[in-house]
Protein backbone atom coordinates (compact mmCIF):
# COMPACT_ATOMS: atom_id res chain seq x y z
CA UNK A 1 0.00 0.00 0.00
CA UNK A 2 1.18 3.60 -0.99
CA UNK A 3 0.51 6.68 0.84
CA UNK A 4 1.39 10.19 -0.85
CA UNK A 5 0.81 13.38 1.62
CA UNK A 6 0.76 16.59 -0.62
CA UNK A 7 1.54 19.50 0.48
CA UNK A 8 0.43 22.80 -0.70
CA UNK A 9 -2.54 24.62 -2.11
CA UNK A 10 -5.20 22.32 -2.10
CA UNK A 11 -6.56 23.52 -5.41
CA UNK A 12 -3.04 23.41 -7.29
CA UNK A 13 -2.37 20.09 -6.34
CA UNK A 14 -5.67 18.63 -6.75
CA UNK A 15 -5.61 20.41 -10.44
CA UNK A 16 -2.00 18.17 -11.28
CA UNK A 17 -4.17 14.69 -10.33
CA UNK A 18 -5.87 12.56 -12.86
CA UNK A 19 -9.54 12.08 -12.53
CA UNK A 20 -10.21 9.71 -10.60
CA UNK A 21 -6.94 8.97 -9.13
CA UNK A 22 -7.47 9.49 -5.31
CA UNK A 23 -9.04 6.83 -2.75
CA UNK A 24 -9.61 9.19 0.11
CA UNK A 25 -9.52 13.07 0.91
CA UNK A 26 -9.13 13.71 4.69
CA UNK A 27 -8.79 17.41 4.96
CA UNK A 28 -9.39 19.98 7.62
CA UNK A 29 -9.85 23.83 5.57
CA UNK A 30 -9.71 26.86 7.23
CA UNK A 31 -13.17 27.74 9.30
CA UNK A 32 -13.28 30.73 7.53
CA UNK A 33 -13.64 32.79 10.68
CA UNK A 34 -11.24 35.37 10.64
CA UNK A 35 -10.14 34.27 14.32
CA UNK A 36 -6.86 35.94 15.39
CA UNK A 37 -6.30 37.76 12.77
CA UNK A 38 -4.59 35.03 10.27
CA UNK A 39 -4.91 35.49 6.46
CA UNK A 40 -5.73 32.17 5.65
CA UNK A 41 -9.21 32.18 7.35
CA UNK A 42 -10.17 35.15 5.38
CA UNK A 43 -9.13 33.63 1.43
CA UNK A 44 -12.97 33.70 1.05
CA UNK A 45 -13.26 37.96 1.56
CA UNK A 46 -12.73 37.86 -2.42
CA UNK A 47 -15.20 35.06 -3.26
CA UNK A 48 -18.52 36.17 -5.33
CA UNK A 49 -21.62 36.18 -2.94
CA UNK A 50 -24.25 38.77 -1.27
CA UNK A 51 -22.89 38.17 2.39
CA UNK A 52 -19.74 35.75 4.05
CA UNK A 53 -22.33 33.20 4.53
CA UNK A 54 -22.27 32.65 0.38
CA UNK A 55 -18.83 33.66 0.11
CA UNK A 56 -17.75 31.21 2.33
CA UNK A 57 -20.01 28.54 0.33
CA UNK A 58 -18.60 29.40 -2.62
CA UNK A 59 -14.72 29.13 -1.04
CA UNK A 60 -15.59 26.11 -0.04
CA UNK A 61 -17.25 25.04 -3.14
CA UNK A 62 -13.89 25.66 -5.46
CA UNK A 63 -11.85 23.01 -3.35
CA UNK A 64 -14.84 20.33 -3.42
CA UNK A 65 -15.70 19.91 -7.23
CA UNK A 66 -12.03 19.30 -7.71
CA UNK A 67 -12.13 16.89 -4.77
CA UNK A 68 -15.09 15.38 -6.32
CA UNK A 69 -13.18 14.81 -10.07
CA UNK A 70 -10.15 13.12 -8.25
CA UNK A 71 -11.64 10.46 -6.10
CA UNK A 72 -11.89 7.27 -7.60
CA UNK A 73 -15.92 5.98 -7.59
CA UNK A 74 -16.28 4.56 -4.07
CA UNK A 75 -13.77 6.77 -2.46
CA UNK A 76 -14.89 8.76 1.06
CA UNK A 77 -14.19 12.40 2.08
CA UNK A 78 -13.30 13.36 5.60
CA UNK A 79 -13.83 17.12 6.06
CA UNK A 80 -13.41 18.77 9.25
CA UNK A 81 -15.03 22.22 9.69
CA UNK A 82 -15.75 24.68 12.68
CA UNK A 83 -19.11 24.40 15.09
CA UNK A 84 -20.48 27.86 13.69
CA UNK A 85 -19.68 27.17 9.80
CA UNK A 86 -19.88 23.63 9.25
CA UNK A 87 -23.05 23.80 7.13
CA UNK A 88 -21.17 26.15 4.57
CA UNK A 89 -19.28 23.42 4.45
CA UNK A 90 -22.22 20.69 4.37
CA UNK A 91 -23.98 22.15 1.73
CA UNK A 92 -20.62 23.18 -0.59
CA UNK A 93 -19.93 19.43 -0.58
CA UNK A 94 -23.28 18.53 -1.53
CA UNK A 95 -23.49 20.98 -4.37
CA UNK A 96 -20.01 19.35 -5.35
CA UNK A 97 -21.68 16.17 -6.12
CA UNK A 98 -20.76 14.32 -2.68
CA UNK A 99 -23.56 12.00 -0.91
CA UNK A 100 -23.74 12.73 2.62
CA UNK A 101 -23.49 9.14 4.23
CA UNK A 102 -22.47 10.57 8.05
CA UNK A 103 -21.50 13.67 10.27
CA UNK A 104 -19.52 12.78 13.36
CA UNK A 105 -19.92 16.10 15.82
CA UNK A 106 -16.98 16.88 18.38
CA UNK A 107 -19.28 18.35 21.09
CA UNK A 108 -16.78 19.92 23.92
CA UNK A 109 -17.31 22.51 27.00
CA UNK A 110 -13.66 24.22 26.61
CA UNK A 111 -11.89 26.68 24.78
CA UNK A 112 -12.39 30.15 23.99
CA UNK A 113 -15.42 31.60 24.96
CA UNK A 114 -17.31 32.02 21.81
CA UNK A 115 -19.60 34.81 22.17
CA UNK A 116 -21.61 35.74 25.12
CA UNK A 117 -20.90 34.94 29.23
CA UNK A 118 -24.50 34.14 29.82
CA UNK A 119 -23.70 33.77 34.14
CA UNK A 120 -22.32 37.47 33.60
CA UNK A 121 -25.69 38.65 32.10
CA UNK A 122 -28.15 37.50 34.10
CA UNK A 123 -26.33 39.75 37.17
CA UNK A 124 -27.61 42.31 35.29
CA UNK A 125 -31.08 41.02 35.52
CA UNK A 126 -33.82 42.18 38.10
CA UNK A 127 -35.63 39.17 38.55
CA UNK A 128 -32.09 36.62 38.91
CA UNK A 129 -30.22 36.50 41.83
CA UNK A 130 -26.69 34.43 40.76
CA UNK A 131 -23.73 33.32 43.21
CA UNK A 132 -20.69 34.35 41.11
CA UNK A 133 -18.78 30.70 42.06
Amino acid sequence: MTVTVLHGDCLEAMRGLDAASVDACVCDPPYLLEFMGKSFDKQHKEMPGANAGQKMHHWHLRWAVEAYRVLKPGGFIAAFGGDRTFHRLYSALEDAGFEPRHTVAWLHGQGFPKSLNVSKQLDHVDWCECDAD
